[in-house]
């Protein structure tokens, strides 16, 4: 059997970004190499977790079986590693990605004309002013509902029940919705993809990466059948 392996994301090296990208922007670009390859990881084990949680006929065929148990800790797994994925990518945290971090330096009004000029000299030339507006759209986003609250309920499971099992959970804890890693996980996306390509022209190929997990879905289902 072959193995099929994820695309590999490359460190962004000099030459890769603009000539006289002042120091405190080049120093975001090791964080958001590792946001593409964790992104990356998330879309696949999305896919897989859909699979186990989603698909109704595939669940009927695995329920009451003796591959059963193996799938339900697969799915656990699975689960644990997107809260973790997510959790780290949003946490305001020197240590980690911190997506947010990132967005409120693209945001800042001093490198709007450093980007103008770099922008320009792009063929064709990137629109540097539709770029920023959809940077300060998703920063505005991460403070407001709905994802706010879906980020803070997967970063406390991560805290209180995933990192760590809390024996006396914060009072207020709420356990995330089915829904809340989805949106998490397009957000960080999203976020991902822009700040990429403002920062380095580079693209993020995000559909190749869902068909890519998609294939792998498809595969893992074909291989164990109950």
């Amino acid at each position: 059997m072959t193995l099929v392996s994820m695309p590999q994301w490359p460190p962004i090296s000099a030459g890769q970004y603009p000539e006289g990208m002042p120091p405190e922007l080049v120093a975001l670009l090791p964080g958001l190499h590792a946001a593409c390859v964790m992104v990356t990881s998330a879309v696949y084990e999305h896919e897989l977790y859909r699979a186990f949680g989603r698909d109704q006929s595939y669940l009927d065929r695995v329920n009451g079986t003796d591959v059963a148990p193996a799938i339900g800790l697969l799915r656990a797994c699975i689960s644990d590693s997107l809260i973790l994925t997510l959790a780290s990518l949003f946490k305001s945290d020197p240590r980690t990605v911190n997506l947010r971090h990132i967005l409120n330096k693209l945001c800042d009004p001093r490198y709007t004309d450093f980007f103008l000029i770099q922008h320009q000299r792009l063929h064709p030339p990137l629109n540097t002013e539709h770029q920023r507006v959809r940077l300060e759209r998703m920063q505005r986003r991460l403070n407001r509902e709905p994802l706010r609250g879906c980020i803070q309920r997967l970063d406390d499971l991560r805290d209180q029940g995933v990192a760590h099992v809390d024996l006396s959970p914060k009072p207020d804890f709420e356990w995330p919705f089915v829904r809340d890693v989805s949106v998490a996980l397009a957000a960080a996306g999203n976020i991902t993809i822009t700040a990429l390509h403002y920062m380095t022209w580079r693209r993020f190929d995000v559909r190749a990466s869902r068909q890519h997990g998609i294939m792998l879905r498809q595969a893992f289902l074909r291989a164990v059948r109950p």
